[in-house]
Formats: C-alpha cells, structure tokens, sequence
C-alpha cells in the first residue's frame, strides 16, 4: 500500500554489497517480487563485527547459537585469546566469585558506566584474562553468568541441533535439554542416540512443546536405555547377618517343628532369589 518508506543501507564488498540494514525490507520485497530497492551506501567500519554484534545482539529474534558464536568472536577480537580457552576462564571465574558471594557484582555493573565496570571487576581480585573477558561481556551489555548459563554451552551443541536451531526455529532452551539424549547418557552408540535425538526433536518441533514438557520426553527416553539403580536393602543385609548367628550351638538346641518351619522358609526364599538372577 504505502511502499517502501525506509531505505536499506548496503556495505559495499568488492563488486557486492552487504546488507546492514533492512533485513525485512529486502525478504518482504523478495515475496512481493521486487527487482528493486532504494538503498544508501555506508562505508566500511573498521569495526564492522562489533556494531553488527551491537545492532542485533539483543534482539529477541536472533538464535541463541548465532548470538553466542558472534559473543565468542567479538571476545577473541577484544581479548586476543582463542575460541576454546574462553569459556573454560569465564567459567573458572564465576564459580570462584559465586563461592565467595561476589558473583551479583557483577550483574550490577552491566548497566553501570565503563569506568564503574573496570573498577569494580578490579576489586574483585580477578587474573588479568578474566578481568578482559568480564568487562569485554560487561562493554557489550551482557551479564557474564547469564552468558556462562545460556549461550556458552551453544557452543558445544551436537550439529543436529545445531541445524535445527538455524533451519527449524528450535530455541536454545529445548536444545540444551535434548542434549541429555548422548551416547554416553543412553549408554549406547553414538548413532543410535543421534536417532533417538533427531527423533525427539522433530516431535519438541512439530507438537511445539514447552521446555518442562521436552523434559518429560528426554527422561521418557532415557529411561528406556537406563536401568534404575538398585541399592543394597538393610532389610536383607539385618537377614543375612541374623542367620549367619545361628550357631551349631543354637541350631542343635532349636526343636524339630521349628528347624522344619525354617527350612521351608529358606527353600521357598531360594526358589526366588534364583528367579529374580535368573531374569
């Protein structure tokens, strides 16, 4: 009706151009089967990967697997550490402030100003690399635990899930409850748990189910490979050293109707012990 109101703006890149701005604008032209669009050239920032990461980080509707992966390389850009080694120090960190009581600090310096933020990571002691990860975190607006909880372990996620999440719409929370479904969890093999997730995904997917209920589907799952633990009962442990008392002393002074009584006892409990193992 109104057509297009606002410009796109475009880097250029060699003989094409990046799309900056107007991601929306360019797929409702694709559907209304535009050739063309007004636009305005930007230049190249120096600093490209970081106002990208700025403009979008949070927006609700970017994947918490792209959200983390553009964290981690904006983090190995500013902190000049690799992609492996940073959230195995970030982790480090806040497990050693949370043990100590100071790990809210932090969550009060996110809005705070950039001066407050490096003055109060100072004051907590931290290692030269921690302090640049933290107020890296901090710089971009983001509260270094909420990162360790919910967009570090992206990262780590199986490539099905992975896809699933850039291709399928799967949110990051069903994700990381799906990632229960392993080898190592099921205790089988590697490919048989990958079907068994694929499987379960595609159902959290197509029924739209909450992440309380994804859960319930993981254990549903798990249970069926995993064998409940049976532990040693005190009942049976009380029986065992009670008849290992009975002396020849106090078998020879018990009556005949009473050694025939538990015989019968004894037999009739063999006869279920020997199903039971035998099951």
């Amino acid at each position: 009706k109104d057509g297009q109101i606002a410009p796109i703006i475009v880097i250029a890149q060699s003989d094409r151009y990046l799309l900056w701005d107007g991601q929306r604008r360019w797929s409702a032209a694709k559907l209304l089967g535009w050739t063309t669009l007004r636009a305005v050239k930007a230049l190249m920032p120096e600093d490209l990967h970081r106002k990208a990461l700025l403009t979008f980080i949070h927006h609700e509707d970017l994947n918490s697997l792209d959200k983390a992966e553009a964290i981690i390389k904006e983090l190995t850009t500013s902190t000049g550490m690799g992609e492996e080694e940073i959230p195995t120090i970030l982790s480090t960190v806040l497990r050693r402030l949370e043990r100590s009581g100071e790990a809210n600090q932090l969550t009060s310096l996110v809005t705070a100003t950039t001066e407050a933020q490096v003055q109060g990571v100072k004051s907590l002691g931290v290692s030269e690399n921690e302090e640049k990860i933290l107020l890296a975190l901090l710089d971009l607006a983001l509260n270094p635990a909420s990162v360790r909880a919910n967009l570090m372990p992206m990262l780590s996620l199986p490539k099905d899930l992975k896809t699933a999440i850039r291709e399928r719409g799967l949110k990051g929370a069903h994700a990381l409850a799906l990632t229960v479904i392993s080898a190592k969890s099921l205790k089988t093999s590697e490919r048989q748990a990958t079907k068994e997730r694929i499987e379960a995904t595609n159902r959290v997917i197509e029924q739209d189910l909450t992440v309380p209920k994804t859960r319930e589907l993981v254990a549903k799952i798990k249970a069926k490979y995993v064998l409940p633990e049976v532990s040693e009962s005190k009942e049976v442990t009380a029986v065992v050293k009670g008849i290992e008392k009975l002396s020849s002393s106090v078998i020879g002074s018990t009556s005949p109707e009473q050694l025939a009584q538990l015989r019968q006892v004894l037999q009739q409990k063999l006869l279920e012990i020997d199903e039971m193992l035998n099951q």
